[in-house]
């Protein structure tokens, strides 16, 4: 018995030699394997970006007359700006609330003078008033429109320089419009109008007497109360 067992032995050890060889060569074998996965790698990513190299190279530059058409008809134009300067009116927004359509700049002209030309809170109340034109203009055209509209900060106007400094001190054209009852016949404008669309305000001011009733009013209190914390909640 013994002498079968050191005779196993010897056999083992006369392979041991073969198979330290075969494992050397089979590891040899795996890494040219993974170069060459490798290399096939990169080169199918050269010949995708050649691919789409071509592409682009063949598609044709667009002309004038592939391009699409956003001119809007002059009657429709003028329609549009009916409503506005109606809107403009039951706000009692200054001036003569003349209003058109700038076709170089796609904007409007209120009394003549380029919307964007204005300060900072006249542009938000006449972009405002932009937004719920459209939605009774849509209405009164029976075009579709998703029925709500949302109006971030519309009567920066009326901020408190001092208490809010990032938007800086008014303009005269603010200073105008703030001497006016806009903040009031805003509100009570949408609130007449409520039943074409529902209209969602976020601002950062006190509110007019008599707009609580019209109204529901979500209070955010962020870090300062046990109130709502904002729009979104806090974690």
């Amino acid at each position: 018995m013994l002498t079968r067992l050191e005779r196993t032995e010897r056999e083992i050890a006369d392979l041991l030699p073969q198979v330290t060889q075969t494992e050397r060569t089979l590891g040899e074998v795996l890494a040219a394997r993974d170069r060459a996965r490798e290399g096939l790698a990169v080169h199918n990513q050269r010949q995708s970006l050649l691919d789409k190299r071509s592409e682009a190279g063949n598609i044709k530059t667009s002309v004038k007359e592939d391009k699409p058409n956003l001119s809007i008809s002059s009657t429709a134009a003028h329609e549009f700006c009916k409503v506005v300067s109606h809107v403009l009116s039951e706000w009692q927004f200054p001036g003569e609330r003349h209003v058109s359509f700038d076709e170089k700049t796609y904007d409007l002209r209120i009394d003549g003078k380029l919307r964007t030309s204005n300060g900072k809170g006249v542009r938000a109340v006449t972009h405002a008033a932009f937004k719920v034109a459209t939605l009774i203009f849509c209405r009164e055209q029976n075009l579709p429109h998703p029925g709500f509209v949302v109006l971030d900060t519309p009567l920066l106007t009326y901020r408190d320089p001092i208490r809010n400094p990032r938007h800086g001190d008014l303009s005269d054209d603010e200073k105008i419009l703030a001497q006016t009852a806009l903040k009031q016949k805003f509100f009570e404008h949408l609130h007449s109008i409520r039943d074409i669309g529902q209209f969602i305000v976020l601002e950062n001011l006190d509110l007019p007497e008599g707009i609580y009733d019209l109204t529901k009013i979500q209070e955010f209190t962020g870090h300062a109360g046990d109130g709502r914390f904002g729009f979104f909640p806090s974690r």
